[in-house]
């Protein structure tokens, strides 16, 4: 085969570390918007990114040249350093070392893309562990990764 042909939807989750609730107000579309924009800088397609204050969403159609850990870690790195430095003007803010992510097939996206933009109806009812733990769930994970919660919910 000469060409290569890909459908890689991937849903991201990755949280504030020690789950503060930092993305509010104006700092939460100005996160949004460089998180998208190094998501195209990197060859990748943002199509949707949403969350709370303490944690953010986002559906990527990945290009296959980049592994998903390479892609996570540099997205969080750069925006980390933009909100330190652009932001805050401190250097204390950091995103949660782990992150999870799903793969769907096409026929998903729709239904994940509405999931991913209701976030903050969604979040009204349920906290970040119920979701996370829901998600997992309904993903089969055998070894759930609950290390996330430590800061806030122990």
């Amino acid at each position: 085969m000469s060409s290569t042909f890909t459908q890689l939807y991937v849903h991201i989750i990755f949280a504030v570390s020690d789950k503060k609730a930092f993305l509010k107000d104006n700092k939460e579309s100005a996160v949004y918007d460089y998180i998208s924009n190094l998501v195209d800088q990197l060859g990748h397609q943002m199509l949707i990114i949403n969350g709370t204050s303490d944690h953010i969403h986002m559906l990527v159609k990945m290009n296959p040249t980049e592994a998903l850990s390479d892609f996570v870690r540099e997205i969080k790195r750069r925006s980390s350093y933009y909100i330190n430095h652009t932001l805050r003007g401190k250097n204390n803010f950091s995103w949660h070392i782990g992150y999870s992510a799903f793969t769907h097939q096409r026929s998903q996206v729709n239904a994940v893309f509405k999931y991913i933009e209701k976030q903050k109806d969604y979040h009204k009812n349920i906290n970040f562990k119920e979701e996370y733990l829901s998600l997992s769930q309904i993903n089969d994970e055998e070894n759930t990764d609950d290390s996330i919660f430590k800061y806030k919910y122990q």
